[in-house]
């Protein structure tokens, strides 16, 4: 991608205006259809690469046409991208806090997790499976997202490249042309993370002090949630190209945060590259 996936992650940073929508059905699960809304671009990139998003909530809130969503998809469209944004399920709406024991919480939290990259994958394949109807380049497709949604798309990825069950539906080979995430980790729970082929190129953004995804690492049990300030260290050893941007700015406001902050940031390591 040119010139390159940091400046699609700063487009991401300011106001947009309209676009045409549309929207399908990509999968369902009993009688709960799982759809995708497409924001078509007035000019069209001459790659049509595609922008994926997934929104954030905690597994608990949040909508594929909520005003966040709606207003980074038509951004992207004014900057002549494809811009999809989709359902997954919300799995952790489940957890009654009158019903449920604390002991089951990691359960709950470790099937979000799953069936929201299950989703995300589904919804890749569906628009794999469709590129030539929708007019989608399935080389070039960017993934996105914001705390849960950056933890899904991190882990859509993760899944991919160890070649997880969540992943299976995705065709072999295949992979994102680039990963941005906004305040995202990668969860393990069998034994040490790791990738067993190369991650894609990424472009992390994390508020070094958040609090509710860790941009280090967080351990209890089996269970390992780690954040940017990890996952860089772990790609690199990948010869993947990475990029981070990291400040004190909170990692739940990250459509405001701005270049002039991440520049004053004291840890601060951003690597574009010329094709995503």
């Amino acid at each position: 991608m040119k010139p390159g996936v940091i400046v699609l992650a700063l487009l991401l940073m300011t106001a947009g205006g309209t676009s045409a929508q549309e929207t399908y059905t990509y999968t369902s699960h009993g009688t709960q259809e799982m759809k995708l809304d497409i924001y078509r671009p007035a000019k069209p990139r001459p790659d049509h690469a595609t922008v994926v998003y997934v929104f954030g909530g905690g597994f608990v809130l949040g909508a594929r046409n909520d005003s966040t969503a709606t207003r980074c998809c038509r951004l992207l469209a004014e900057q002549g991208f494809t811009a999809v944004s989709i359902d997954y399920r919300l799995w952790l709406r489940r957890m009654s806090r009158d019903s449920i024991k604390w002991t089951k919480v990691l359960t709950y939290f470790d099937s979000a997790i799953r069936v929201a990259t299950e989703d995300c994958c589904a919804a890749l394949r569906y628009l794999i499976d469709n590129s030539d109807r929708l007019a989608i380049n399935s080389d070039k497709i960017i993934l996105t997202g914001n705390s849960a949604g950056a933890v899904t798309v991190l882990q859509t990825d993760y899944c991919r490249a160890n070649s997880r069950a969540e992943a299976s539906v995705l065709p072999k080979g295949w992979k994102p042309a680039a990963v941005i995430p906004y305040a995202g980790a990668v969860y393990e729970t069998h034994g040490k993370l790791k990738y067993a082929t190369p991650p894609a190129p990424t472009c992390f953004f994390h508020g070094t002090e958040d609090k509710i995804v860790f941009y280090r690492t967080f351990h209890l049990c089996k269970h390992r949630l780690a954040g940017a300030s990890w996952l860089v260290k772990l790609s690199r050893k990948t010869a993947t190209r990475i990029g981070l941007c990291a400040s004190k700015a909170a990692a739940t406001r990250w459509l405001a945060i701005c270049p002039t902050q991440c520049k004053s940031s004291k840890r601060l390591s951003t690597q574009p590259w010329q094709d995503a």
